[in-house]
């Protein structure tokens, strides 16, 4: 067993092109033995699952420290290894082929960076999405996501929010923030409300006034060819079920 001779001294982890990368230099204490890394650490990521968390630990093979990425918590450790040092974390992101989507602190209110995602868009005809983002601030997910209408139907629009969402506290037909579509002629606030599902959030023009205020349909709201810009905030207990540290 070796001795610890310093204090550990971790940089922060990098992402390119699906590597995970640990600048050389680091001190791990791995097991009760401090290593001295003398070049990067670099591992791919493996297939991750649309808006999960995974973690990225510091484990021994042959004698080296090398990167691991499990979905195991700190205190199971990933697969495999008896020893191990959490260094970080990411969320992968909800595209069509999930990919890397940001780092997450493991220490404090977890907060990560926008997150690309394909939100799901009803009642606003053959829609063009620009963008969708999902950030997570502390216990709020924030989105800010941008489409072109198609011919809106006299329903109100929905639009889904990302998966593995856990504890949304909102009531219903709660104002949870704005959206505001490109027209020549008029500028119109919208409010939000819940819709049938936790999952998804329904947006029209509604009567602010009234308690609640109700969105409206979506062909009294905006016409075909409209830009729509969706902007709002949706406290939540976590996002995934995993704890971010849990040791």
């Amino acid at each position: 067993m070796g001795q610890k001779i310093r204090e550990d001294k971790i940089t922060a982890l990098n992402h390119s092109a699906g590597n995970i990368t640990l600048a050389s230099g680091a001190f791990l204490t791995i097991g009760g033995q401090q290593y001295k890394t003398s070049s990067q650490l670099l591992v791919a990521l493996p297939t991750l699952a649309s808006f999960q968390l995974y973690y990225v630990y510091a484990t021994v093979s042959g004698g080296n420290p090398q990167l691991t990425i499990s979905q195991n918590v700190n205190s199971v450790g990933p697969s495999g290894f008896s020893s191990w040092k959490l260094l970080g974390a990411l969320y992968s992101d909800g595209t069509a082929s999930p990919a890397f989507g940001s780092f997450v602190n493991i220490e404090g209110a977890p907060c990560s960076e926008a997150i690309d995602y394909i939100p799901v868009i009803t009642n606003s005809g053959s829609h063009t999405l620009s963008y969708a983002k999902a950030t997570r601030i502390g216990k709020l997910l924030r989105v800010d996501a941008r489409f072109t209408s198609g011919a809106p139907a006299s329903s109100p629009a929905t639009l889904s929010l990302p998966s593995a969402l856990n504890g949304i506290s909102f009531s219903a037909n709660h104002v949870l923030g704005n959206a505001t579509p490109d027209n020549t002629t008029i500028d119109l606030t919208v409010i939000f409300a819940p819709g049938t599902s936790t999952q998804q959030v329904t947006f029209g023009l509604g009567n602010t006034g009234s308690t609640p205020a109700t969105p409206t349909n979506a062909n009294t709201t905006w016409s075909n060819g409209n830009g729509v810009r969706l902007y709002f905030e949706i406290p939540i207990a976590e996002w995934n079920t995993k704890a971010l540290k849990d040791l």
